[in-house]
Parts: C-alpha cells; sequence; structure tokens
C-alpha cells in the first residue's frame, strides 16, 4: 500500500468518526401559545382590517362627500381593470382630473360623456366615485372580507368542540 492511499484512508476514518460524534440536536417544535387557534385569529385580523378600511373610506363619502359635475376624457385598459379619467371642478374652484376604476360606475362611460361624481373634499382625487353606483357595489368587497374573518376566527372554535365531543364520546365507549 501506497502512503498516499495509507494517509487518505487514515483522513477518511478521522472524518467518519468525527461527523459520527457530532450528531445534530434533534429540533423541537414551536410552541404557540393557544395552539393553532392563536394562528387562525391573527389571520382572521388581516381581512377585517381591510374590510374596516374600507367600511371607513365608504363612509367617508356618504358623510362628507360632496357631488360634482364631471367629464370623462379618457378611458383605458389596465391588466386586470377598465377605468376612466374624469374632470370635474370642486365646490372650492379647484380643476381635479381623477381616475375611477369600472367597479366604481353604476355603467362605464364613453369619453365625452358627462357624469355626476361623489368625492372627500379633504381628497377629491382618490376619493371619486360614480354618485349613481348601487349599494351592492360599495358593500360587497367589505361583505366578502368580513365573512372570511369570521370563518378563520370561528373554524378553530368550531373544530376544537368538535374534538371535545369526539374525545367525550371515546371516553363514554371505553
Amino acid at each position: 500500500m501506497s502512503l498516499r492511499r495509507s494517509w487518505m484512508s487514515a483522513l477518511r476514518k478521522r472524518h467518519e468518526k468525527r461527523l459520527a460524534a457530532t450528531e445534530p440536536a434533534p429540533r423541537r417544535a414551536i410552541r404557540i401559545p393557544g395552539g393553532g387557534a392563536t394562528l387562525w385569529f391573527v389571520l382572521a385580523l388581516f381581512p377585517a382590517g381591510i374590510a374596516s378600511w374600507l367600511i371607513f373610506d365608504e363612509v367617508q363619502r356618504e358623510e362628507k362627500g360632496v357631488e360634482a359635475p364631471a367629464v370623462v376624457v379618457k378611458r383605458w385598459s389596465g391588466s386586470k381593470d377598465d377605468f376612466a379619467d374624469v374632470v370635474f371642478t370642486t365646490a372650492t374652484g379647484r380643476q381635479v382630473k381623477a381616475t375611477i376604476r369600472d367597479d366604481e360606475w353604476a355603467e362605464m362611460p364613453k369619453v365625452g360623456a358627462h357624469v355626476r361624481v361623489r368625492y372627500v373634499p379633504s381628497w377629491p382625487e382618490d376619493s371619486a366615485v360614480d354618485a349613481h353606483r348601487p349599494l351592492t357595489s360599495k358593500l360587497m368587497g367589505p361583505v366578502l372580507l368580513l365573512s372570511l374573518a369570521l370563518m378563520c376566527a370561528l373554524g378553530p372554535i368550531l373544530t376544537r368542540r368538535r374534538k371535545k365531543a369526539i374525545d367525550a364520546r371515546k371516553q363514554f365507549e371505553a
């Protein structure tokens, strides 16, 4: 046996011995206070927060909103939605150009059409919507998000009650 082979075999044995001695410590699961239900309750906060933000915007439009006549100057399409650019004059005399998505219209107008928009005076560019938009269009997003939040929050409670009932039945049968 050559010197190189004996040296390589000794080195290999040394590495095998060292690697065998340093076995990784077993991983422990991270305990979440309250179990998985806590995670679901936290996840329910996200759609509930977005829904409350949308509801706040609608309440602001209803309480502080002002209607104004507007003219559609441009229609264009994005990746998913259609848009219409409108120009209107606020109650203070300022001329504003706002972009309104197609789901914020009762019916998408043509270029040059005269329409009525509702806006909040403190932020007219971002709050302008069709004044004749139906109630279902206003409430659909918040209702869907709140129902998702409710399912996320109630799911763990209902499944826990069911698990307890199954465990109680098993104890009774045993």
